[in-house]
């Protein structure tokens, strides 16, 4: 089935997920996520691999992280819609982003349902009685605490995102199209950006011999993080 996630619900496994497409969703996996049609605008986790294949196999929009390869059929949008990808996460890294995702997630309920309560209590059509002025005030500190919360998890998280250590066999598989606006971090801040005109035809990215991240036809050899 799909899985829609206006409502902000994540679904969790610690094994393997399976679906035919996911829009605004929220997957995570303890090994892998397996999407046939389509991820659009959703947030996928997996601590081995993200496999978008099958259907029309789009990953658009949204962030997709794995702990060693992403495989799609065609990455992006023709709209050029901002789509980031984040490979060869070690697993307690993966655990940690994890984590930090879930706080964000936690702060950002928070301040909504804060944002709406003092919406309700401010009418510039009346005045709030002292119970009201009371509640208000106690409101904007909670909102206050809850911006600086969130603006340093979400530092925390970007640190983390440009300084792990990658796996070195890490790799994006593309089968047909990789669009512009598309970004794939491969650890120790490099990142590889696709340029502004489409790319047709497969084709892998990775971090090649000298270590910079690199598009090619060629599949990355094995290797591991030994040598």
């Amino acid at each position: 089935g799909g899985v829609m996630g206006r409502n902000g619900g994540v679904i969790e496994s610690k094994a393997d997920v399976y679906a035919r497409f996911v829009e605004q969703g929220n997957i995570r996996a303890g090994k892998s996520i397996f999407i046939e049609e389509a991820s659009l605008h959703s947030e996928l986790v997996a601590g081995d691999s993200i496999t978008i294949k099958g259907g029309r196999g789009e990953l658009i929009g949204g962030e997709a992280i794995a702990g060693k390869m992403i495989s799609v059929s065609k990455l992006g949008a023709v709209v050029e819609t901002r789509t980031e990808l984040i490979v060869g996460l070690p697993p307690e890294i993966l655990d940690e982003l994890r984590k930090m995702k879930e706080e964000i997630a936690s702060h950002a309920d928070v301040l909504k349902k804060v944002k709406q309560s003092m919406a309700r209590l401010i009418d510039p059509k009346k005045e709030n009685t002292p119970d009201e002025k009371q509640m208000l005030l106690k409101l904007y500190e909670v909102e206050k605490k809850y911006i600086d919360l969130l603006a340093n998890t979400k530092t925390q998280y970007e640190t983390l995102v440009v300084s792990y250590e990658p796996e070195a066999s890490a790799y994006v598989e593309i089968e047909k199209n990789l669009f512009p606006k598309v970004s794939v971090n491969l650890g120790k801040g490099k990142i590889y950006n696709s340029e502004l005109k489409n790319y047709n035809g497969h084709c892998f990215i990775y971090n090649n011999d000298e270590g910079i991240p690199s598009r090619t036809s060629l599949p990355p050899k094995k290797k591991d993080n030994k040598e």
